[in-house]
């Protein structure tokens, strides 16, 4: 299949101290290096705790804020070269929905207007046309054709995630980055989101960079996972096979942290602790290291480079070892089939 986007070493840092006379003196190191790729019609899921850099290799993606190095391509064309005019050309392309369905959409505009911009941005449709546009797609999404007419504050929160999802898709874009895009749902309403995100793919043909915290929708959604730590990739495999075998021992830890309704079940499970740790990563060596029941000094030397191991890309010196901890009744690796992470932020 042919690559949608690719993020080939992006690298971003944010200013978090400044001198007295104003001159940046210490840095948060949000994304380091990440490199991954989504075809065309293909769901990338990208997990991790709060904090990973996931939401941040987002936006890098569609460049709503500027890396400091690495390259983004989408399509074949350069992102990091291509100029105000050739990106506001490109965003037709290429679309958002954030996780809070209130903050995202103007509360001044109808949702008619909120619907439509995108189409009065990137097309030459008539007004008489827009209107028809906007009103299949609302229908698509689930809504009725008197909603145009209504602000955002007189809909519910999943009414507005419809509303924001007809707005990415106004363009027939070829990318859509999904910010958490169900966090702030209802569990019901949640599964209806999904399935029409999963069947407007079908439909469109369009690829997903999926943002989230919750397994379960990444079960659901997912073709591959790619599982972010302190700003890093530290796996990527299809989703079958990372919930198969998990190979890190960080995903290991994500995947036996999920809360399990069998009292049974939680007593044979010894998890690694998800702990939440403060300040800066280690400055050498593996950023899970102070957290890995299976570092060695090896590990607190030099960072694992990312490397393929039984159809998985890890970052970790032990990634043949044999699992710390049985994930489920069986086999390992298999979660319970509400799999929400726990978040120890």
């Amino acid at each position: 299949m042919t690559d949608v986007l690719r993020l080939s070493g992006i690298t971003k840092s944010f200013v978090t101290g400044r001198t007295l006379l104003g001159k940046p003196n210490s840095y948060f190191h949000a994304v380091r290096g990440v490199t991954l790729s989504v075809a065309r019609g293909e769901t990338v899921a990208v997990v991790g705790e709060s904090g990973a850099g996931k939401s941040t290799v987002g936006r890098l993606a569609l460049r709503l804020i500027e890396p400091d190095d690495g390259g983004i391509e989408f399509n074949g064309s350069d992102l990091r070269a291509a100029s105000k005019e050739d990106l506001r050309r490109l965003r037709g392309r290429m679309r958002m929905i954030f996780q809070d369905p209130y903050s995202s959409l103007d509360p001044s505009m109808v949702v008619g207007d909120t619907v439509a911009e995108p189409l009065l941005v990137h097309t030459k449709m008539s007004a008489a046309e827009r209107r028809a546009k906007v009103l299949d797609l609302l229908q698509r999404v689930g809504m009725d054709t008197h909603h145009m007419d209504r602000f955002p504050y007189e809909f519910s929160g999943g009414q507005l995630q419809r509303i924001a999802i007809a707005r990415a898709i106004t363009t027939d874009p070829d990318l859509i980055v999904c910010d958490e895009p169900v966090a702030a749902l209802d569990m019901s309403i949640r599964a209806q989101v999904v399935n029409l995100l999963r069947d407007l793919q079908v439909e469109r043909g369009m690829a997903y960079l999926f943002i989230t915290h919750d397994l379960s929708l990444v079960r659901l959604i997912a073709d591959r996972v790619v599982v972010m730590y302190a700003g890093q990739i530290v796996e990527s495999a299809t989703t079958e096979q990372l919930f198969a075998e998990p190979r890190h021992p960080y995903t290991r830890a994500l995947l036996a942290a999920v809360p399990v309704p069998d009292p049974n079940r939680r007593k044979s499970q010894t998890a690694i602790p998800l702990a939440a740790v403060q300040g800066k990563p280690p400055a050498k060596g593996c950023s899970f290291a102070p957290r890995c029941p299976l570092a060695t000094e090896e590990c607190t030397v030099e960072a694992p480079p990312l490397a393929e191991v039984a159809g998985h890309d890890v970052a970790c010196y032990h990634a043949d070892h044999v699992p710390v901890a049985e994930l489920s009744e069986g086999a390992p690796g298999t979660p319970h089939p509400r799999t929400e992470l726990l978040d120890p932020h």
